[in-house]
């Protein structure tokens, strides 16, 4: 238990340290600060590579997916918010630090998929709509059809992100199986 609110103690940090962050104009911070607990969090986890592999997804799966909506119009970055691509790094940080949440204190909701969907339609749209009210993103356009495009993408980003969490686990428990039952074998 006590990791698990640990776990969701150090994303709020992260979460904070990034929207705040850029909402002042120091988008570097949060960039810091979530690559403090990336760091941690492998060094602690027992399982790294599986972490760092569904860290490095969900990084691509934000830009990917924040990109669309940046092309789309649905959101901007106001200049003192912009660390280096169109999409902020900060933003793509964020990503990371959600990641960290999987197997940890969301690892409950893993294998459930709708629910997963349900949690980040709903959860989306107030996350950004409070990196909005701290000068950290600007919805643009209509703001009910933007936040529900932002809906849509985090209700389809949180199951896959759920599922290629159980898929890098599933393979390396049997990549780990294989190795025991080689080693088990040996004279």
């Amino acid at each position: 238990m006590l990791n698990k609110l640990a776990n969701f103690a150090a994303f709020q940090l992260g979460w904070f340290a990034c929207i705040v962050g850029a909402g002042t104009g120091h988008p570097w911070i949060g960039v810091v600060v979530v690559l403090i607990s990336v760091a941690i969090h492998s060094t602690l986890l027992p399982r790294r590579n599986e972490l760092v592999a569904l860290v490095i997804f969900a990084m691509l799966l934000g830009l990917l997916s924040d990109g669309i909506l940046l092309i789309l119009g649905v959101v901007q970055f106001p200049d003192r918010a912009r660390l280096i691509t169109p999409v902020p790094l900060w933003m793509i940080f964020m990503w990371a630090n959600f990641a960290l949440t999987i197997p940890i204190s969301l690892q409950w909701m893993t294998k459930r998929y709708s629910l997963a969907a349900l949690l980040g339609f709903v959860g989306g749209p107030v996350a950004y709509y409070t990196g909005m009210k701290l000068d950290a993103v600007l919805i643009t356009g209509t703001t009910q059809v933007s936040l529900f495009l932002i809906g849509l993408e985090w209700g389809i980003a949180m199951p896959v992100l759920m599922y290629v969490h159980n898929q890098i686990s599933f393979n390396a428990d049997q990549e780990r199986a294989a190795q025991t039952a080689t080693e088990g074998m040996a004279p």
